[in-house]
């Protein structure tokens, strides 16, 4: 979970685009300061460790900064 995002002029965020290993690999439509995100990727190796960041959108197209690292692992 996060904060929930918002513009330099305030507006909330509406769309959240997931990247992994720097590459876009998915997006939502985000809710109304919503402080939560899930999505699937498929294709990965097994046992291996990625680095996940998401960046998020407004409505005007002015993108966030992107979130901290998180390194998720497959099994």
């Amino acid at each position: 979970t996060w904060d929930a995002s918002t513009s330099p002029n305030g507006t909330t965020m509406s769309y959240y685009v997931l990247l992994l290993n720097s590459v876009p690999v998915g997006g939502a439509l985000a809710f109304p300061l919503a402080s939560t995100y899930s999505d699937v990727v498929t294709g990965l190796n097994s046992q291996t460790s990625f680095p996940v960041t998401v960046i998020a959108y407004d409505i005007n197209g002015n993108q966030s900064l992107s979130s901290n690292i998180l390194v998720v692992s497959t099994t």
